[in-house]
């Protein structure tokens, strides 16, 4: 169980305007409420469960910005629990892709050294810091499954993945108007709207420069086909109106596949690009990221069902809510075979092994 990360954005005039607002979510869908509040006011503690929040921010030049985040818990419509085995199983992956993760972030560490006298290096480094990691994960396993280990070019790409996904996410959050990611201050609530715009462009601009250390110009064509993918699965979650709109099924994968897949297959091509693949072989793993990524969205969706997501509300409109979550957990085990399968075709290694378990991983997880 975890809550939800929308918010909803208030500037009150007074504290009976923060208190009227903030309290708009309540109920059983998890939220988290977002007020700005001024010197003086105070939370009152018998509303709920609230973290009052101080930030200093650079976009604020007179104080610093307060707020405070209501946490309430979802009622899991889906199993509750993780079954034992499956616990042992996420604690296995971890202590396997420690190792892995350390590389990456040491290659983000030594990537993000070129930018120190930048005024954008403190962003940049607010923006990379936490996450997964599993789309640079899955790129330096890909390049291993096809004999290249992670050195320099195996893990300047896995970075090039990293940097587009945190780009995707200040866009993402601004536009969603979330308030709260990773446990911290969302990017522009930390940094203010322009200066993440601009920051964006500056994370681009390194993955320009990351792309043109290759004589390949299938990697620069990979990673803007990525881009402009992404740009077209967020365009048309923004059209979407879930108050009105009752979104069939090949519309959510198409946007799913665009939003989401789309930097997993890139994630996994660019590996298999890099690592030398044979053509069969990366036509293989391209399909692989592209099944992982969708399972690993359906996934995300389950988990975040009963949040005010903009997709599942529209899917709600199709009808009953357990025959929807159980067509979704259908859909999640079917990519998740799919992208396996595609494993077949690749010669056995640790790696393939790992990607399978992986795979697993995406759609077990309970976060």
């Amino acid at each position: 169980m975890r809550p939800s990360e929308r918010a909803q954005f208030v500037r009150p005039a007074s504290r009976a305007d923060v208190e009227a607002s903030a309290f708009e979510v309540r109920g059983e869908s998890p939220q988290l409420g977002f007020v700005e509040l001024r010197e003086g006011d105070e939370v009152p503690p018998e509303r709920g469960d609230l973290e009052l929040v101080e930030e200093e921010t650079e976009h604020s030049l007179l104080e610093p910005v307060k707020y405070y985040i209501y946490h309430a818990r979802l009622r899991r419509t889906g199993p509750a629990l993780l079954a034992k085995k499956d616990l042992e199983f996420l604690d296995r992956i971890e202590v396997k892709t420690k190792h892995y993760l350390e590389r990456i972030d040491a290659a983000i560490e030594s990537e993000l050294s070129r930018y120190s006298d930048s005024r954008f290096a403190g962003p940049l480094r607010y923006a990379l810091e936490g996450g997964k990691r599993i789309r640079p994960l899955v790129l330096l396993l890909a390049a291993e499954a096809v004999g290249r280990s992670d050195d320099e070019k195996v893990l300047d790409a896995a970075v090039a993945v990293e940097l587009l996904h945190a780009e995707s996410i200040i866009h993402d959050d601004i536009i969603d108007q979330e308030a709260s990611r990773r446990g911290r201050a969302a990017f522009h609530v930390r940094y203010g709207y322009s200066t993440s715009l601009l920051t964006a462009d500056f994370v681009f601009a390194m993955i320009l420069a990351i792309a043109a250390r290759y004589p390949d110009r299938r990697v620069a064509t990979t990673i803007s086909n990525a881009a402009m993918n992404m740009c077209e699965g967020e365009y048309a979650e923004l059209t979407i109106d879930p108050e009105v709109y009752k979104l069939d099924w090949e519309e959510y994968l198409e946007v799913i596949s665009k939003k989401t897949a789309a930097l997993f297959e890139t994630a996994v091509r660019l590996g298999g690009l890099v690592g030398g693949a044979s053509p069969e072989k990366l036509e293989a793993l391209t399909e692989y990221g592209r099944f992982l990524g969708i399972a690993y969205q359906v996934h995300d969706d389950i988990l975040d069902w009963g949040s005010e997501d903009k997709m599942t509300a529209a899917l709600k409109r199709r009808g009953d809510e357990r025959m929807l979550l159980a067509k979704l957990q259908s859909m999640t085990d079917s990519y998740a075979k799919k992208a396996k399968d595609r494993l077949s075709l690749l010669d056995e290694s640790e790696a393939t092994s790992f990607l399978r378990e992986l795979t697993d991983f995406s759609v077990k997880r309970d976060f």
